[in-house]
């Protein structure tokens, strides 16, 4: 898979090309320099956790060149950016780079349903947040916040279609259940994902952008 970031603009329906900073710039040759080689593109995107300005620029763009994942297998997850514009963000970034209590997501392409994987800190986090969230233990892991996993169209990038994982499932608390991730893969194995909120208008904000890593059975990241 060929990655193409080339500057596309934010917004639906304009051609408008913003003006990029060196950085971006910089950034923006990394990524298309891709060419389907998983360890780059695992690379890059932990890179993108520790400047937040820029690269968000810089995965949007990535994001909007993205294929459609297997629905299938673990994956191991890393969190780039909180960007709810909460106190939150701060919370879940620092423990992410502190605790990793996300571990990542578990796909079941029979059941076209997904679990996130967490580590018990990451359970904790979540009682915190969402009192009688749900858990289950699976294969020494711990399973949380069950959702459905189906291709469909991005809700925010209008023509792309996306892994489409959708919190609204009778095993979640209401507070959860307006969260939809959206995920691509953008290297061989490397996928790209973001968290989306459902506002009461009906349209989804962009609250976290996050990465996934296909495992193989040992649970270890798959070779490149």
């Amino acid at each position: 898979m060929q990655l193409d970031i080339r500057n596309q603009g934010t917004s639906e329906g304009t051609s408008q090309t913003p003006v990029a900073s060196p950085r971006t710039a910089s950034m923006a040759t990394m990524t298309r320099t891709f060419s389907g080689s998983p360890a780059e593109a695992s690379a890059w995107l932990r890179r993108q956790a520790w400047d937040r300005d820029d690269d968000v620029a810089a995965l949007e763009r990535a994001f909007r060149s993205g294929g459609v994942p297997v629905i299938e297998g673990e994956f191991r997850g890393f969190l780039l950016h909180s960007v709810s514009g909460t106190w939150l963000d701060r919370v879940f970034e620092l423990s992410s780079k502190l605790f990793s209590p996300w571990r990542g997501k578990a796909l079941d392409g029979r059941t076209a349903s997904a679990d996130n994987l967490v580590t018990w800190f990451g359970m904790l986090l979540l009682r915190a947040i969402a009192p009688y969230a749900y858990f289950r233990r699976r294969r020494g892991a711990w399973h949380a916040v069950t959702m459905s996993a189906r291709v469909e169209s991005s809700r925010v990038v209008a023509g792309l279609n996306v892994l489409a994982l959708d919190y609204d499932a009778p095993a979640n608390r209401p507070l959860l259940r307006s969260v939809r991730d959206e995920v691509v893969e953008i290297a061989p194995g490397i996928c790209l994902g973001r968290a989306h909120v459902r506002a009461r208008d009906g349209a989804y904000r962009v609250v976290q952008w996050f990465t996934l890593e296909r495992l193989d059975a040992s649970g270890a990241a798959r070779p490149r």
